[in-house]
C-alpha cells in the first residue's frame, strides 16, 4: 500500500509496470517476498543477527541451517527460473518486484547466507547487481555499519 502510494505520488521512474501483466507480475513478486522467500529465510537473519542483539539469547543454528538447506533452496530454484534469461523480473527492467525480492536478500546476506552461485548462477547474479545499485548499495552498508 506503502508502495503503490508512492507511486501515485511521485510517479517518474514508474516501479509499477503499465502493462496489465507486467503489472501482475510485479505484484506477484511483491506478495511473494512477502510471503514465501521472507518466511524460508527469516531465521538466518533472526538467529545471527538479532539473537544475541535484541532477543539476549544465543542463535539457533538449528534454524539457520534448516532454512539454508530446506527453506532457500526452493524459493532460490522458483526465482532462477522466473530469471529466465532476464536481468529483471518483470519487463526486464527495474522495478517493485525487484525491490521486493533483493530486499529481504539482505537481511539474508547480513546473516551469512546468499545464493549459491553454482546451483543459482542467474539470481546469485542478480541479487549482485540490485544490490549494486547506488540506493541499495547504500543501505546496506548504513545497515552494517550500525549492525556492526
Amino acid at each position: 500500500v506503502i508502495c503503490a502510494y508512492l507511486e501515485k505520488k511521485h510517479p517518474t521512474p514508474a516501479l509499477y509496470p503499465s502493462d496489465a501483466y507486467d503489472f501482475s507480475r510485479a505484484l506477484w513478486f511483491e506478495e511473494y517476498a512477502d510471503t514465501a522467500l521472507l518466511n524460508a529465510g527469516i531465521s538466518v537473519f533472526q538467529e545471527r543477527v538479532l539473537a544475541k542483539r535484541f532477543f539476549n539469547r544465543e542463535p539457533d543454528e538449528a534454524k539457520v541451517t534448516e532454512a539454508i538447506e530446506k527453506g532457500l533452496p526452493g524459493v532460490s530454484d522458483y526465482l532462477e527460473e522466473q530469471l529466465g534469461d532476464a536481468d529483471y523480473l518483470v519487463g526486464n527492467r527495474f522495478g517493485l518486484a525487484d525491490i521486493a525480492i533483493a530486499s529481504p536478500m539482505v537481511n539474508f546476506a547480513h546473516g551469512g547466507w546468499s545464493p549459491d552461485a553454482g546451483r543459482h548462477p542467474k539470481l546469485a547474479a542478480y541479487v549482485e547487481r540490485i544490490h549494486s545499485r547506488p540506493s541499495f548499495k547504500q543501505q546496506i552498508a548504513e545497515d552494517g555499519a550500525m549492525l556492526g
